[in-house]
């Protein structure tokens, strides 16, 4: 058998006896040539796979994030937000080289999954794509733009129901154009930690919401920097060139302090006149 396998059985001394020996000394055994079974057990994998997740159910899913690295090998992983019920929605990573559907297609794709719960960590064992509209499963929820950090790559963006949310810009490219003071729509999924914006677009409905406001009214500046207009403090990184009495416009959210819970309200943009400012951190420290 030693040329079937690359082995030698004199080398390991293994013992060829009776038909087995027989067999290898044979004409037809010696004058046959070696094939390639890897096609072949590939195709019995497949088929053994499928027998072994006949039983598993498929659920409605989304391509939540491409190309994350994780680990010491930095092993590129697609995070998968699964919907499991009408209430419970889970993000799981997956490796992208496992499924060729999640290199194909781009965030927002609507998929199938399947996967075994049985043990603590539940395991993807099949993707695939379905019939669906991009981001169909996940919450869309009016939001505010608060800041858009481009050195640190992030936009913080305050939900309706007040909860402040951090977009990363690598996830989704577009929030670093967006600008603070206008309201967006956004995909978001909520985890044990903190809610994730999967994916942002311009919100075409009115959003009203108790955690911000439009102001409008004379600037009052102070010693210090900055200024008020009427309850609204706006910060002197709004107020380059603004002067007393300007009229000036804007939104504001409100700021509450997290040892004295006090609330005020703060502006997130700024407009006198000619001159429009808002609260870009580029300028943050």
């Amino acid at each position: 058998m030693s040329h079937k396998t690359g082995l030698s059985s004199k080398e390991h001394n293994w013992l060829i006896r009776g038909k087995l020996l027989e067999m290898t000394q044979s004409a037809w055994y010696c004058d046959a040539t070696t094939k390639d079974g890897t096609n072949q057990y590939r195709e019995w994998a497949a088929k053994a796979a499928d027998v072994l997740t006949s039983g598993l159910p498929w659920h409605n899913a989304v391509l939540g994030v491409k190309d994350v690295t994780i680990g010491e090998h930095k092993d590129h992983f697609a995070i998968v937000d699964i919907r499991q019920d009408a209430a419970d929605l889970v993000s799981i990573p997956v490796k992208m080289k496992a499924f060729g559907v999640l290199t194909a297609h781009p965030v927002g794709t609507a998929l199938s999954v399947q996967m075994d719960t049985s043990s603590d960590r539940p395991l993807v064992v099949g993707i695939r794509q379905r019939n669906g509209k991009v981001w169909d499963i996940v919450a869309k929820v009016p939001a505010l733009v608060v800041r858009v950090n481009t050195e640190r790559g992030i936009t913080t963006i305050l939900a309706e129901d007040g909860e402040e949310c951090v977009c990363y810009h690598n996830d989704v490219p577009s929030a670093r154009s967006l600008t603070p003071g206008t309201v967006v729509e956004c995909a978001v999924v909520k985890d044990t930690k903190r809610t994730r914006i999967r994916d942002v677009v311009t919100f075409g409905g009115s959003a009203n919401s108790v955690h911000w406001k439009e102001y409008g009214g004379l600037f009052r500046p102070r010693e210090k920097g900055g200024g008020h207009v009427g309850d609204v403090f706006v910060h002197a990184r709004l107020t380059v060139g603004f002067v007393a009495e300007a009229m000036v416009r804007g939104v504001a959210i409100k700021a509450t302090d997290s040892e004295t819970r006090r609330s005020w309200w703060e502006a997130v943009s700024a407009t006198s006149g000619d001159n429009e400012v808002d609260e870009s951190t580029k300028a943050e420290k």
